[in-house]
């Protein structure tokens, strides 16, 4: 229960009412992004080369705050992905869900009261994605090369349509959270090179 708190948090933190830079003009109304609600595959590398695959769950707006969610060992993308259906915040325009991740006949370790109703206006942008040796990413590598995935989610992260590469946050669990500490390196004062 402690982690969705501080997903709640993040995402109050990260909303659309956040400000943003002075060289952006301010707006009083969110421009609304025009992308499918549907999550997008990505395939993208690590500086090593690795071949890594993630999905992109877009925002209804422009320009909108990233939430980069990274799995635990032993798990995949499939952990965070109701988590990122929750924070893009788009049920209503029905959005498909990973085929992958679908498991029929099995029960759900999430229980639904720990996804509340969010703000109508409330839209994050949500990357998240298999470090490698997980899910559908190339295997090989060991614990160390988890950093190299994390910072190329980043610098991904950073280059996908819709998103604002000012504002880009990450919450990770077991080698998630290495990762999201790790990977943050590279996004502290606009270090990000797309």
């Amino acid at each position: 229960m402690t982690w969705l708190m501080l997903l709640s948090l993040l995402a109050a933190a990260c909303s659309t009412n956040t400000p943003v830079p002075a060289s952006k003009p301010e707006s009083s109304e969110p421009v609304l992004s025009g992308a499918s609600a549907d999550p997008q595959r990505v395939e993208f590398q690590a500086e090593d080369g690795r071949k890594l695959v993630g999905y992109y769950y877009p925002s209804k707006y422009e320009d909108a705050s990233v939430l980069i969610l990274m799995h635990w060992a032993q798990g995949d993308l499939c952990d965070w992905a109701d988590v990122a259906l929750w924070l893009q915040n788009r049920a209503g325009e029905n959005p498909a869900k990973l085929e992958r991740c679908a498991n029929p006949g099995a029960v759900s370790w999430r229980n639904p009261s720990w996804f509340p109703a969010m703000a109508p206006d409330a839209s994050l942008a949500v990357f998240i994605f298999d470090f490698r040796g997980y899910g559908e990413s190339e295997a090989g590598g060991s614990g160390p090369d988890f950093v190299k995935d994390a910072r190329a989610a980043f610098k991904t992260a950073a280059t996908l349509k819709g998103v604002d590469p000012a504002h880009i946050a990450a919450v990770g669990a077991s080698i998630g959270a290495d990762g999201a500490a790790d990977g943050s390196v590279v996004a502290v004062a606009g270090k990000i090179e797309h």
